[in-house]
């Protein structure tokens, strides 16, 4: 019986960390969405608040190379799936990190320049009312840029303890 268990137990393993895998390398639909936008060669403005469909109350966009200690100082807390998506390593994506209090609900990779995401935007929690980008095309890679030029500044749960 102890051996019938372990088989059982070990298959499940082994078909979460394959659906894992294949899940992790399918486009989001927020990507796609993304992507959509660049390919409209428009410089409408973009609301990112048009392209989710599940509630959130920041997002933080961090780029290549992004460290964990910068992932962690910008969303205010430990975030212990960071390093499953290896962006420290990688130049190939950014990612997109909805919160939501202090959790993250969702983190969606986007490819290099569908879009890549302007310094001004990077490593910082911007709300919904300020999630509105315009695509910049000057540097030949779809960029977004804010729309306001200017994202307020969410006081992190460290930040805000610490007054």
């Amino acid at each position: 019986m102890k051996i019938m268990w372990s088989a059982i137990a070990t298959a499940a393993i082994v078909t979460l960390a394959v659906a894992a895998y294949w899940v992790d390398r399918r486009p989001s639909e927020l990507a796609m969405a993304f992507a959509a936008r660049v390919d409209e060669n428009s410089a409408r403005l973009v609301s990112l608040s048009e392209l989710t469909s599940f509630p959130w109350e920041a997002v933080v966009f961090l780029g290549p190379y992004t460290s964990r200690e910068t992932a962690r100082s910008a969303m205010g807390f430990e975030w212990k799936d960071f390093e499953t998506f290896d962006l420290e390593m990688s130049d190939s994506f950014s990612l997109a990190v909805f919160l939501k209090g202090n959790q993250v609900i969702k983190a969606s990779k986007i490819n290099r320049c569908r879009p890549d995401f302007g310094g001004e935007l990077l490593a910082k929690q911007i709300p919904p009312s300020a999630a509105q980008f315009v695509i910049d095309r000057s540097s030949g890679c779809a960029t977004f840029r804010a729309a306001n030029q200017v994202v307020p500044k969410i006081a992190t749960s460290e930040q805000a303890h610490a007054f």
